[in-house]
């Protein structure tokens, strides 16, 4: 139980992560009526191996400390709860990706 709740936390640190460094990053690109286009989100993410390097990464220290400390029962559903947020951003994106690849 203890790797799948592990696995939980390194995803849920792994997806916070990855927004603020997009936040960061493509903030540094303009002004807030810019656009960024599709390649350039997969280029700092899916195509981009560190990104997959720091998802390998956060599982594993997710696992490691859910292995050395439990965490109560609350613990963890605020973090279910927490990561819709993250989810329904990814669900947001993937959703403007398809719509936008028929439009052509």
């Amino acid at each position: 139980m203890w790797i799948l709740k592990g696995s939980f936390l390194g995803l849920w640190i792994f997806a916070f992560g990855t927004l603020v460094f997009l936040y960061l990053t493509l903030s540094r690109f303009g002004g807030p009526n810019r656009a960024i286009g599709r390649s350039v989100l997969a280029a700092y993410t899916t195509w981009n191996p560190l990104w997959w390097a720091a998802l390998a990464i956060s599982i594993v220290a997710g696992c490691l400390i859910t292995r050395s400390w439990r965490g109560k029962g609350w613990f963890w559903i605020a973090l279910m709860a927490t990561f819709l947020f993250p989810a329904g951003l990814l669900v947001l994106i993937l959703a403007f990706t398809i719509r936008g690849s028929y439009m052509h």
